[in-house]
């Protein structure tokens, strides 16, 4: 295995949508209706060009790689949450299952603190669907559950989502890289 890191660009749109589709069934069968899942991994193709106008108007996209297939995505950006306007937020971060409990999930998530910190945030917000088992990840590097919101997903409906947030991106950081943190 040869992990790498770069900035996505438009030619990685349908690795992308394949990383988000197939991580999606593996997370979420169980708690998202089946047909929805399995019909994100058939329209993969229909969907590359809407991926490719959103890294055309959002450079805060990584991509975790093996030799040259997309097995990890992070997208990150501002908060468009009025209460947490000034916040940064991850909008994905998704592995292939093959790839979880590697400590690439990790480093993509240290990618996009490192960047947020560096365009000035100082805090983060995310929202994590109830039944996700990731929340235990981000609650290891000081995500605290501040509430509970219905969620829309198109053709699915409301679910539950926690939001979470993460009042200190340098102490984040520091944990991420094994920093002592007082």
């Amino acid at each position: 295995m040869n992990i790498t890191y770069r900035k996505a660009n438009i030619n990685d749109a349908y690795g992308i949508r394949y990383v988000a589709a197939y991580s999606w069934l593996e997370t979420y069968k169980g708690l998202l209706p089946e047909e929805y899942l399995i019909d994100r991994i058939k329209n993969i193709k229909e969907k590359e060009q809407i991926t490719k106008d959103f890294i055309k108007k959002n450079p805060n996209y990584t991509i975790a790689l093996d030799e040259n297939k997309i097995i990890g995505i992070c997208n990150y950006t501002n908060c468009n949450i009025n209460e947490y306007h000034n916040y940064g937020k991850i909008e994905a971060l998704y592995l292939l299952k093959d790839y979880q409990k590697l400590g690439i999930g990790k480093e993509l998530f240290k990618i996009a603190v490192e960047d947020l910190i560096k365009k000035g945030y100082q805090k983060l917000e995310l929202e994590c669907m109830k039944g996700n088992n990731t929340i235990d990840f981000y609650k290891k590097y000081g995500g605290k559950i501040v509430k509970t919101i219905d969620y829309p997903i198109n053709r699915v409906g409301n679910v539950k989502a926690d939001i979470v947030i993460f009042e200190d991106l340098n102490k984040v950081y520091n944990k991420l890289i094994n920093k002592k943190v007082r």
